[in-house]
């Protein structure tokens, strides 16, 4: 017993009668749903049932309709890109057949300045003959050694830009 208040007593004074100790137990459980697409859970429909008659059928009627809309749009979506795709492929093709003329012209003009060069140096007209075949060099440039001297250039470029190894 303590000393200043006889009815205390201490944790040594004490006497159990139940040797047992003492368990509580909390136990929590947490639920968690989740709900994914344009229909809700079975639940939550039974529950719009009862609330108002027939919305759920008008749920799925309306979940029908706007699949068939995006369906919809999709398709059309699908016809306006291949029909551009269509017109991109006709401008190149045109942009090919242009550009080919143009090369064939091209050619066609450098061998009938050739045959002229050639035949003026025969009959004594060197300048003029040489006029032609100078003539026939740009039109050569032209038809394909732009591109040649411009990737030539590019490599000679590179070739000064590296470092000595």
């Amino acid at each position: 017993m303590s000393k200043n208040n006889p009815a205390v007593k201490t944790v040594d004074e004490v006497k159990v009668d139940n040797p047992k100790p003492l368990q509580s137990s909390v136990q929590m459980q947490m639920v968690q749903q989740t709900q994914s697409g344009p229909l809700p859970s079975s639940s939550e429909f039974a529950n719009y049932e009862v609330t108002v008659a027939g919305a759920g059928e008008r749920i799925l009627a309306m979940a029908e309709k706007e699949q068939a809309h995006r369906i919809e749009t999709e398709k059309e979506e699908l016809v306006l890109m291949k029909r551009q795709i269509d017109e991109n492929v006709k401008i190149e093709h045109r942009k090919l057949d242009h550009a080919n003329k143009g090369m064939n012209y091209a050619f066609i003009t450098m061998l009938a300045l050739l045959a002229s060069a050639v035949y003026l140096v025969k009959e004594g007209h060197e300048i003029y003959g040489a006029m032609a075949g100078i003539s026939v060099a740009v039109v050569a440039y032209f038809i394909g050694g732009k591109d040649y001297l411009i990737k030539d250039k590019s490599k000679k470029e590179d070739k000064q830009d590296a470092p000595d190894a």
